[in-house]
């Protein structure tokens, strides 16, 4: 389908160096001008990803011409109530964005608080809601369930590819570029539409508790039984496990949640953290600062001999069990509506507590082979790879999406936390010695995370089977390789065009 243009288009950035179109027209006519001019063109959305993954190498040399563009100003919402279906243009957040500056990523511009407005809902959301709609499934994200399945909710895409064409995808209309576009990297175009399939509005009831790994409801290390780690994912609708394994800690913290039968009760909502004098700001900034201290702690104790380091280890493990104590009354009861319950780190301040992530998913039956080589890893390393952060485990659904993380079969997802403030890049350090422990075992990686600098052409093929398929689209739908970046091109081993060699 041929855009036809908008008037004024505008063809220059903004302030903020990026352009923002007002329409999808205007998408268009920049991805036009990028291709008469040679240039890159990438989006940017919430800028939850790692920076790699979204921007244009000229944005992140600072230096250089590139088409960097951002669609807050897409972010109109159409609702089909015969269907029970809603589209929503790529730029619209699923709720608050506190770091949005334009002032439109309000809650109530939102997706989901116009949804609960409707009565309706959507099957699950993410540990947090501020990404845009587009954003969050271009890089294969998810929400902690095996039950309920975010993606499966998408029944149409609109895409405007390299050329400025646009694309209307279904899955029963054009079911290869549908299952390719779904999870597309920002690789094949630009998605600037997503809808989706709707249900009515739920409550949500669950408990967290925060127990010693031995007290816990699951048993990490399990083969097999109720308790073990996939059976118990598999039974509840929605969990997430956060995994303390310092030396002297070893604790466990378990967020659980089932819909709620009949109608909206009294919300009781979640809380991650205690408040005083009715605000969380002050326990968040003291675990900052706890969390700080421990760093330079631990930089400190690199320098001592190892038993006079060893004889440090219990009153580290006294500072972490000082934050994250055992429950002293039993877990914490909640209830809520759906869209404000599920993202339980919604309340989390990433400005006091800013973190960077590996995340790996793996095949559900290697779930305890995977927790115990990092018990293991752990028990030999000491609090050098965990310093002062946990270890997060949840679920995946099945996607039928080709280069979902999830294609293919329910996943673990092992989510490895590195506070940006430590001192050691975790990159060489925390994430590499994790994902060497676990690489063997079907590993794939979240997209918008740390993605392994090994992590190349060949380890895309034999992770994903419609791998090549998908490159022969993208060489359809981007033939002067717009959307390409330095990153992406590693990763997919496609050469620049008229360069020595072939894709791989």
């Amino acid at each position: 389908m041929r855009l036809t243009a908008t008037l004024a288009p505008v063809l220059t950035p903004d302030a903020d160096g990026f352009y923002h179109p007002v329409d999808e027209d205007q998408v268009a006519a920049l991805i036009r001008m990028a291709r008469d001019r040679g240039l890159q063109v990438r989006v940017r959305g919430s800028a939850h990803s790692e920076a790699a993954a979204i921007f244009s190498d000229a944005k992140l040399r600072g230096a250089g011409e590139a088409v960097d563009l951002v669609l807050d100003l897409l972010d109109g919402i159409r609702f089909d109530e015969r269907r029970l279906q809603v589209s929503v243009a790529a730029g619209c957040r699923f709720g608050h964005d506190p770091r949005d500056r334009s002032g439109r990523a309000t809650e109530a511009r939102g997706l989901c608080a116009q949804l609960e407005a409707r009565g309706w809902a959507l099957p699950v959301l993410a540990g947090v809601s501020h990404q845009t709609i587009a954003g969050f499934f271009a890089t294969g994200s998810c929400g902690g369930s095996l039950q309920h399945a975010l993606d499966q909710a998408i029944v149409g895409l609109r895409l405007i590819d390299g050329t400025g064409l646009l694309h209307v995808l279904t899955p029963a209309t054009t079911p290869a570029l549908f299952a390719a576009a779904g999870v597309s990297l920002g690789l094949l175009g630009i998605v600037v539409g997503v809808t989706l399939q709707c249900e009515p509005r739920y409550d949500i009831i669950g408990e967290e508790a925060i127990t010693t790994r031995s007290d816990a409801a699951v048993d990490l290390f399990a083969e097999d039984g109720p308790r073990c780690l996939a059976e118990f994912l598999r039974a509840h609708a929605y969990a997430r496990l956060l995994w303390w394994p310092q030396p002297g800690v070893d604790k466990l913290v378990v967020w659980t949640a089932r819909r709620a039968p009949g109608e909206p009760g009294e919300p009781e909502p979640y809380q991650a953290f205690p408040r005083v004098l009715g605000s969380d700001v002050v326990v968040q900034r003291f675990a900052g600062l706890g969390m700080r201290g421990l760093d330079l702690w631990h930089t400190a104790a690199q320098a001592l001999p190892r038993p006079l380091r060893a004889a440090t280890d219990p009153l580290r493990g006294a500072l972490v069990n000082a934050f994250v104590p055992s429950d002293p009354a039993g877990p914490q009861q909640f209830r809520d509506v759906w869209w404000r319950g599920l993202p339980m780190d919604n309340q989390i301040d990433e400005r006091v507590m800013p973190v960077d992530f590996v995340e790996v998913w793996l095949p559900i039956s290697r779930a305890a082979e995977a927790m115990r080589r990092l018990r293991a890893l752990h028990e030999a390393t000491g609090w050098d790879l965990a310093v002062n952060a946990p270890i997060e485990v949840y679920a995946g659904a099945d996607s039928r999406f080709w280069l979902s993380p999830g294609r293919g079969g329910d996943r673990v997802r092992i989510n490895v936390f590195w506070p940006r403030f430590n001192r050691e890049d975790p990159r060489a350090g925390s994430f590499a010695a994790h994902v060497a422990c676990l690489a063997d075992l079907g590993a794939r990686f979240h997209w918008a995370k740390h993605v392994p600098a090994g992590f190349g052409p060949a380890q895309a093929r034999a992770a994903y089977p419609e791998w090549q398929d998908f490159l022969r689209l993208r060489a359809a739908l981007d033939p002067d390789q717009l959307f390409l970046t330095a990153r992406w091109r590693h990763i997919t081993g496609v050469a620049p065009a008229g360069a020595a060699g072939r894709p791989c």
